[in-house]
């Protein structure tokens, strides 16, 4: 596993910097899909998000990792649209100031996720679980 591969599982499982966050959403908007991003005082977090449950979100992730998806365990919770997301590590009942999810049908770079981020996830706009926005170019 390469040292950008553990910055992007990093910032899926604890609260980064936005350019972590921006970086591993970048890396997985290679393959289209759902990305459940948050908020939270000390900085951002990402992760993978699915609809149909936790065995695609699985399935999903494991193609991201280049890995076999019996290979690997997660946690998972669901919000409020019903996407599945790996949840923080030691959240401890802690909820983000602030999540959403992004639909990504096309790769951005971390500049444009980054932007795309702090759009949907501002202090000014409190996004709380609101419809998914959808990127196309």
């Amino acid at each position: 596993m390469s040292v950008a591969d553990r910055l992007h599982l990093q910032s899926v499982s604890r609260v980064s910097s936005l350019a972590a966050v921006a970086a591993g959403v970048s890396a997985y908007s290679a393959y289209p899909g759902a990305v459940h991003v948050e908020r939270w005082k000390s900085g951002w977090r990402w992760s993978p998000a699915h609809r149909g449950g936790p065995q695609p979100l699985l399935r999903e992730f494991a193609r991201f990792l280049d890995v076999a998806p019996g290979s690997i365990w997660m946690p998972f919770n669901t919000d409020r649209k019903r996407y599945a997301y790996v949840p923080p590590r030691g959240a401890n009942g802690r909820q983000p100031e602030a999540h959403d999810v992004l639909i990504l049908d096309t790769p951005v770079t971390p500049t444009e996720a980054r932007a795309l981020i702090e759009a949907r996830l501002s202090a000014r706009g409190r996004a709380r679980g609101v419809s998914p926005v959808r990127i196309k170019r």
